[in-house]
């Protein structure tokens, strides 16, 4: 692991306490609750799916959804994008990392080459964070089309769903080996 990768992995270890966790898990919570008003106030009510919503939007998908709002509603996603979104994959990111921090050392030890992943959940915010970076420059030039970034953003979008399940699934199959070594016991 490189000098930054191992110097956060000390620090999220370090941080990984279960009132952190709690922290984090309820700003999680509260976060996913503010997103469909949100949503709601920027589509106007109408059932539009946002491209970050989606896993793999065309360049046509977004520009369809930006059709699709009045100039107020794309100034709310921008800004939406900008605030909410930004905040959001800090919170999910260090939530997953820190409960990964947590089972790991448990459920394959210490000098276990499974140990760097735990640090995957960062890449999904990453990504995540350069979708919203796409989406609102594609919201302050709109009507003009960048069909590059919109292809950019796609790409962010897909990273972003990959990296963030296989967090999951890495939390997922880590708490079924702790599970699973506590039973036999």
């Amino acid at each position: 692991m490189s000098k930054l990768m191992t110097g956060l992995s000390r620090w999220l270890f370090d941080v990984s306490s279960w009132r952190n966790i709690l922290i984090a898990g309820a700003l999680f919570v509260g976060l996913t609750c503010a997103f469909p008003s949100w949503s709601a106030e920027v589509t106007g009510g109408r059932d539009l799916r946002s491209p970050d919503a989606s896993f793999g939007i065309s360049v046509e998908e977004s520009y369809a959804f930006l059709d699709a709002l009045d100039s107020q509603g794309r100034a709310l996603y921008a800004s939406g994008e900008l605030t909410l979104d930004i905040v959001y994959p800090v919170v999910y990111s260090l939530l997953l990392a820190m409960l990964l921090a947590r089972l790991f050392p448990v459920a394959y030890g210490l000098d276990s080459l499974m140990q760097p992943l735990h640090l995957l959940p960062f890449g999904a915010g990453f990504f995540d964070l350069m979708e919203n970076k796409a989406a609102v420059l594609l919201v302050i030039n709109y009507p003009e089309r960048l069909n590059a970034v919109a292809g950019l953003l796609n790409v962010f979008n897909q990273t972003k769903w990959i990296l963030g399940g296989a967090s999951v699934a890495l939390l997922l199959a880590s708490g079924a080996v702790v599970l699973v070594r506590r039973l036999r016991a």
